[in-house]
């Protein structure tokens, strides 16, 4: 299937369900990926995202208003794959290892009744497990965390951050911002520093909250498993600057229909 058909079908059919009866499954599978990737998820918040405001190049943004390319935004069935994985070891950690380790602070949900409470993981649903023993709970399972949500309504930022840690174990105590990446093994084994765009990221995150330090871990794909690689980011002001900057010249392009300032200097 040619680039040019798979663009055709988005416009033809918004469904990612494959027509007809299903004789080979992986390639059924892999047509379904190839469709509903680069669908637009019509839940994600309008606005700038603090995960692509790293590379945002305003004057890139007029260019793509102007000139449309969708075949530049189309996702290929194994980065869509690539991407799935990560969000679900997002889920992993903060359900089945930070909640029960009593250090996720925030909103929690019952998988049962779908009672909400906030703070550390709760024991077991008291309605929904009757027969539950107080103690630690070892394992997931029982609640699934609600990651925050941020907005800023004078940048029209919108964001969620994975999660908030209090690593005294005191609802009072210092709070700091959890960030979770997954990487594959052999660039894991290199990584010495934290990537320029997830602390450039990380900072808008942190400026939503008016958190000053954020806990950025790293998470080997591998098939041998050991210790994240953890990264303490502090914050620095002058990121949101420059992000402030580039919405305004963004903002004062697309009215005037004109081009603005890009961030490459070339």
């Amino acid at each position: 299937m040619s680039l040019k058909d798979i663009l055709k079908d988005f416009h033809e059919q918004k469904s990612g369900a494959v027509e007809g009866e299903i004789t080979d499954l992986a390639e059924a599978f892999w047509q379904f990926i190839t469709k509903t990737a680069s669908l637009k998820d019509e839940r994600r918040a309008p606005g700038y995202h603090p995960s692509q405001m790293y590379a945002f190049c305003p004057r890139k943004e007029v260019l793509d208003h102007f000139f449309p390319k969708p075949e530049t935004d189309f996702i290929p069935p194994d980065l869509q794959m690539i991407f799935d994985w990560g969000t679900a070891w997002h889920w992993l950690t903060q359900n089945n290892y930070f909640g029960p380790m009593g250090v996720l602070w925030g909103e929690w949900t019952c998988n049962g009744c779908a009672v909400k409470v906030v703070g550390f993981m709760p024991e077991p649903c008291k309605t929904c497990h009757p027969k539950w023993k107080p103690g630690p709970v070892v394992g997931g399972g029982y609640w699934t965390y609600i990651e925050p949500h941020l907005y800023d309504p004078e940048w029209g930022i919108p964001g969620h951050g994975d999660g908030i840690l209090i690593l005294s174990r005191d609802p009072k105590g210092k709070r700091s911002l959890l960030e979770v990446k997954t990487v594959n093994g052999d660039r894991f084994k290199f990584i010495n520093k934290p990537d320029e765009k997830y602390v450039f990221q990380i900072n808008i995150y942190l400026w939503l909250l008016k958190f000053d330090e954020c806990w950025l871990t790293y998470w080997s794909k591998d098939a041998k498993q050991g210790k994240p690689k953890v990264f303490k980011i502090t914050f620095d002001p002058s990121i949101i600057e420059e992000v402030k900057k580039r919405i305004r010249l963004h903002r004062r392009a697309m009215p005037a229909l004109r081009l603005c300032e890009g961030i490459c200097k070339t």
